[in-house]
């Protein structure tokens, strides 16, 4: 398995994407995750990571090509 780790910020939100190529399913996956910077405040039920993609609840979860998981990046 190969794979890349993106992060970037939305608001006050840290925004996690994985994505790379799984070898033993021969196809692509991704999953993207929204977690909520604590700036020192006591965690609470709303501050807890978000997922907002995962592969594994797709139709085809280990696409051949990588254009689907683009696609998805492009609608978020």
């Amino acid at each position: 398995m190969s794979f890349h780790t993106f992060t970037t910020m939305s608001g006050s939100s840290l925004i996690i994407i994985n994505i790379g190529w799984d070898r033993p399913f021969q196809g692509y996956f991704m999953t993207i995750v929204k977690q909520p910077v604590n700036m020192g405040e006591t965690d609470t039920t709303e501050d807890q990571e978000e997922s907002l993609f995962n592969h594994l609840d797709q139709h085809r979860p280990y696409p051949k090509e990588i254009n689907t998981y683009l696609a998805e990046l492009g609608n978020l």
